[in-house]
């Protein structure tokens, strides 16, 4: 997608890599492979969800870029011992919900309220993100995740996304 987007030439394309699968640095480097001319990433992958793309690991594998950019990597990671110390910011990390809405193409901030109605309603989250993976969700949407867990709780209820229950 990014090579076609370069080859539309409307101007500097960029690549910002979510890390619900584990593949936000793998898939900003082959982004940039692509033409991509912005990599977006944050100290420690930090970011809602499974995170982002962390730029330390970016930099390391972009030898080149860290040199021509200036930037330490001994001072960048003491920068974030800080932000650790300092501001108890800590690395998201890649949870099984994390892995399923990605492969869901779910918003991961849907995660809590999934995790919330897959406990009210006894549903579990698997089966939530199926039936949510058969609507166009967009955030703002939290509300439906309870419909759905509500609706997949009733007996009769034939989910449109899995047919081994029909």
């Amino acid at each position: 997608r990014v090579h076609a987007l370069v080859q539309l030439d409307l101007g500097t394309v960029g690549f910002h890599g979510h890390n619900n699968r584990g593949l936000a640095v793998s898939n900003s480097l082959e982004a940039l492979q692509n033409g991509a001319q912005v990599l977006d990433g944050t100290a420690m992958g930090f970011g809602a969800g499974a995170g982002n793309a962390a730029v330390e690991l970016l930099l390391a594998n972009l030898p080149d870029v860290a040199k021509e950019s200036g930037v330490s990597l001994p001072s960048y990671f003491r920068a974030i011992e800080i932000g650790v110390r300092d501001f108890g910011i800590f690395a998201p990390t890649v949870k099984p919900l994390s892995i399923l809405t990605g492969i869901h193409g779910i918003f991961s901030g849907f995660s809590r309220q999934i995790t919330q109605a897959s406990e009210l309603f006894n549903v579990p989250v698997e089966d939530i993100c199926l039936e949510l993976s058969t609507h166009e969700t967009v955030a703002g949407q939290e509300d439906l995740v309870f419909e759905i867990a509500a609706k997949l709780s009733l007996p009769d209820f034939i989910p449109r996304a899995d047919s081994r229950r029909a």
